[in-house]
C-alpha cells in the first residue's frame, strides 16, 4: 500500500458517505511530486509491512507562519483504532518541537468525522472557505497558540 493509495481509498470513503464519487486522478503523481520535492514532510503508520495511515505537514504563513495539517488520512477499515490519533499525536510533537505557535488545516465541510475529530482537539474554522463539491465548501481551521501550548 502506498501513502497514495491510502489517501485514494479513504477520500472515497468519505466522499461517498456524502453521496458524492470523486475523481479518481492521479494521487501517484501528486505525491510522489510533493514528497521528492520535498514540499511535504510525511509521517506513516503501518501495520504488518503495509502503510495504513500517513500524515503529510508543511510549514506555511508569511507574517505569521504555522505548521500546516496538509494531509492526515486513515484506510477505512482501520478507522475507529487510534491510527488518526496517533499519528495526530506525531504532528503535536513536531509543532512543539518546530517552535511554531499555530496550525492550519482544511477539511470538507460535509466531513463530519473529520471536523469532530479536529474540534475534538481544539481546532477553529477562521472563516476561510473555497469551493468544494456538492456545493460545500472546504474550510479553513486553525489550531492557535494556546491550544498549542495546552496541547
Amino acid at each position: 500500500m502506498t501513502v497514495a493509495a491510502v489517501h485514494e481509498q479513504a477520500r472515497i470513503a468519505y466522499y461517498r458517505t456524502a453521496g458524492y464519487e470523486p475523481d479518481r486522478s492521479d494521487r501517484f503523481a501528486m505525491w510522489d511530486r510533493a514528497v521528492s520535492a520535498g514540499e511535504v514532510e510525511v509521517a506513516c503508520a503501518e501495520h504488518e509491512g503495509q502503510i495504513v495511515g500517513f500524515l503529510a505537514t508543511r510549514v506555511t504563513g508569511d507574517a505569521h507562519l504555522c505548521l500546516e495539517l496538509a494531509a492526515l488520512y486513515v484506510l477505512p477499515q482501520q478507522w475507529t483504532l487510534g491510527i488518526g490519533s496517533a499519528l495526530y499525536d506525531w504532528y503535536q510533537r513536531q509543532l512543539r518541537a518546530s517552535g511554531l505557535t499555530r496550525g492550519v488545516l482544511e477539511v470538507w465541510d460535509r466531513n463530519d468525522r473529520a471536523k469532530n475529530f479536529y474540534l475534538h482537539r481544539g481546532w477553529q474554522p477562521d472563516g476561510r472557505v473555497r469551493p468544494g463539491p456538492l456545493d460545500s465548501p472546504f474550510i479553513t481551521m486553525q489550531l492557535d497558540e494556546a491550544a498549542v501550548r495546552g496541547a
